[in-house]
């Protein structure tokens, strides 16, 4: 793992002559080994080092990410290979901790469980779970920066749909009290808050751009409709917490399916834009790419539980799914529509362009004849 990482901090640096790319690449080879070592020898943090090295290659290939396809692809596939190795060593360890407990819970003992019983511990790691989540946590907390400072630059919306942010930040609503309610550490707590208040900035820079916004009336909106989702959330979570506190999971289970189903929503007006336009305008790849890390983490984190969520796993691959599609069309479209816009002004060009087919006559003598006197 470390090697590949070398690999492909060394193909960075060969593409865009960047010093940190090699370096982030010869750094995060470094962690992994360090981490392999860690896993295989049972001393903690080797799991969580392995995975910090994967996020922290991604991060610190984010200006290759920019550059084109293959550095793109070079750095996810990295980043999620490093995980599955981390992730399996991590799965080896758990497994031979649990079959040394069935060796002293029963009797007689046996070196290996049943198949059934490999078939639901296998898989199981706590560890990985919650590594995998907070990852996946991180990468729905700052997934929308990119997409802040791209419309901040540019100064124009065109192309990216206002509804996104609309329900997006409506969706923090849910998020936060599934959040609250069930007592999760504050990092978990605090997520969702960022998530909506990114959004409906995003939101608010498409009021300001597209539909010609004051900057004070942009303002004013974003901040209330903030305070309104504050107050909305606190009421779900006084009218929700009895009934979890007594056992009844119905409604917190509800509102995180609920928040999944509405992530993925979002994205949809998006595509009517690209319709519209007829290539992908307006909307950062990077935000895309960062938001389906984001899906793929949190689905990764599904197959290490005890029970498999499934209608969370549905919710999380439409999110997946979704923002693939986005990014597949922008590198369909995009390029297409280049070349009509290069075919269009070449033709422009050709018709302002005056055309000499006649052949130019001598002009006649313009001095007056001489008159001969008679």
């Amino acid at each position: 793992m470390g090697s590949l990482c070398l690999f492909g901090g060394i193909t960075g640096f060969a593409r865009t002559r960047s010093v940190p790319s090699i370096v982030a690449g010869v750094s995060v080879g470094a962690l992994y080994l360090w981490s392999s070592e860690s896993i295989r020898k049972g001393t903690p943090n080797g799991l969580e080092g392995a995975l910090g090295a994967s996020a922290l290659l991604f991060l610190s290939s984010l200006p290759r990410v920019a550059k084109g396809p293959v550095p793109a692809i070079l750095t996810v596939t990295s980043a999620l290979a490093g995980s599955y190795r981390a992730i399996s060593d991590s799965s080896k360890d758990d497994q031979i901790r649990v079959i040394h407990f069935h060796q002293h819970a029963h009797a007689p003992p046996s070196l290996v469980p049943p198949k059934s019983l490999r078939s639901q511990e296998m898989l199981v790691n706590s560890a990985a779970e919650n590594a995998l989540g907070t990852l996946g946590a991180v990468c729905w907390t700052i997934q929308l920066l990119p997409q802040i400072w791209k419309t901040w630059h540019e100064k124009s919306t065109e192309g990216l749909s206002p509804w996104l942010g609309l329900i997006w930040g409506l969706t923090s609503i849910f998020l936060g009290v599934y959040a609250i309610v069930q007592k999760l550490s504050i990092a978990l707590i605090v997520q969702p808050q960022l998530f909506g208040t990114l959004s409906l900035i995003s939101w608010g820079q498409c009021q300001y751009y597209d539909n010609h916004w004051s900057i004070k009336r942009s303002v004013l909106a974003v901040v209330s409709i903030v305070c309104l989702i504050g107050g909305l959330q606190a009421g779900m979570v006084f009218a929700v917490r009895p009934s979890y506190e007594h056992g009844n999971h119905r409604g917190v289970d509800f509102f995180g399916v609920f928040a999944s189903v509405m992530l993925s929503a979002g994205l949809l007006p998006q595509f009517y834009e690209i319709y519209k336009h007829k290539e992908v305008i307006g909307i950062s790849k990077l935000f895309m790419l960062v938001d389906l890390l984001g899906g793929v983490f949190s689905l990764l984190s599904l197959v290490f539980r005890d029970t498999f969520d499934v209608l969370a796993g549905v919710a999380y691959s439409l999110v997946v799914v979704l923002d693939g599609l986005v990014i597949i069309l922008a590198m369909i479209l995009n390029p297409l529509a280049r070349r009509r816009r290069r075919r269009a002004a070449s033709e422009e060009e050709a018709l302002d362009t005056p055309t000499t087919s006649t052949l130019e006559k001598p002009d006649a003598d313009p001095s007056p004849s001489e008159k001969v006197p008679v």
